[in-house]
This record gives structure tokens, sequence and C-alpha cells, in this order.
């Protein structure tokens, strides 16, 4: 095992867990469209909060989710951690289940996804080798079109 396994590992981990939380909450918060979800407070209202609780797993050092509100999204960070020699490498994506304007859920996200959770080292490492031939392309260019820039100003 290596620090990049290590690190593929907490991704692989994170975004599984979004892929599989994600539509549970979608289906779970669906009732509650054009219903008031947070409290003078700030908090979530108790009801939303009975649907949600459930379906989130529970707290480890390894993998943990929490909820992430702010006045315009109803949103969950999930943060997964691998070690390797004595270091932790870590990983966090944030999950956007809803729109919120005044407290009122009016939404779901319908910008979800892209979460890949079957990476191996060995692609990263083949991606890494990719993007170190392109961007050697790309300087080369660049530098021929050093009189004139990149864009036309």
């Amino acid at each position: 095992m290596s620090k990049l396994d290590a690190r593929v590992r907490a991704v692989n981990k994170v975004n599984q867990m979004a892929k599989e939380l994600l539509p549970k909450l979608q289906e779970a918060v669906k009732p509650f469209l054009g219903q008031k979800i947070i409290k003078a407070d700030k908090s979530l209202t108790v009801k939303i909060k009975q649907v949600i609780d459930p379906l989130l797993p529970p707290y480890t050092n390894r993998l943990n989710v929490s909820h992430y509100l702010n006045e315009y999204s109803l949103a969950f960070s999930i943060y997964g951690n691998e070690d390797y020699e004595n270091r932790s490498y870590s990983h966090k994506t944030t999950i956007y289940v809803g729109k919120i304007v005044n407290g009122v859920l009016t939404e779901l996200e319908t910008q979800c996804g892209g979460y890949k959770s079957d990476y191996t080292a060995e692609e990263i490492v083949e991606r890494r080798k990719q993007y170190q031939i392109a961007k050697a392309e790309a300087d080369r260019t660049q530098a021929l079109l050093h009189p004139f820039g990149e864009y036309e100003v």
C-alpha cells in the first residue's frame, strides 16, 4: 500500500457515500417542497430532522456526514480519511440536496452526480503521465504564441 492508495480509498469511500446518500435524502425531503424547513434560529425544523437524521450514517473518525446549512441550500458535507504510515489522507465533498429561499425548500437540486467511486492508484498514475504529456505540448504551443499572447485584446 502507498500514500496514493490511501488517498484513492478516501476519495472512493466519500464518493460512494455521496452516490448512496444523495438520492435517499432527496426522496426523503421531497414532501417538504414549498414548506419552511429552517427555524428562526437557523436550524432545521423538527419535522425535517426526523426524516433526515435516520438516513445519516453514525459518526466515525473514518467517515462522517454533517449537515451544512446556509440560507440558500440544504447540503451535507461528507468527510472520510484513510491512514498510511502515521499520516491521515482525507477527502471531503458536499452534496447539495435542495435550494432554500427565505427558509422554504423551493426545489430539489438537479446538478447532482459525478461521484466516481472506483478510482485505482494505477489509473491515477496513468492520468498524471497523460497530463504531463499534454501540459508539455501546451507549454510548447504557448511559447510559439509568445509575441502575440493567448488572446486578442
